[in-house]
């Protein structure tokens, strides 16, 4: 079937922020980790929550991040769920909110 007929895929896609609110990470595709750079814009000094998201929208991961001063924060994922099981090779979204700004980026693990 044509993948466009389904409203599943790229849903995510569409709702990718504009440029400056976007997450960027290396290495990226990744296999064993990635390193998730969270760029910050003023001292936080509190915990965010950091999401991985499948293609569909579903959290599969909620990393708790400890914010610092005003620059790029890195945090690692190592491509695995909730349970520490390893998620399938595929596309993966990360997501933070900062300032009731949406931050979002997109990781492949091969």
């Amino acid at each position: 079937s044509d993948e466009t007929d389904d409203p599943v895929v790229g849903t995510l896609e569409e709702t990718l922020p504009e440029q400056g609110h976007t997450l960027m990470a290396y290495p990226n595709p990744f296999r064993t980790y990635t390193l998730i750079q969270i760029p910050l814009e003023r001292d936080f000094f509190e915990q965010g929550i950091l999401e991985i998201l499948s293609i569909d929208g579903k959290v599969l991961r909620e990393l708790a991040v400890q914010l610092g001063a005003a620059g790029r924060q890195e945090v690692r994922w190592d491509g695995t769920g909730r349970n520490g099981e390893p998620l399938p090779p595929g596309v993966y979204y990360c997501r933070i909110v900062l300032d009731g700004k949406v931050y979002m980026g997109k990781v492949v693990k091969h």
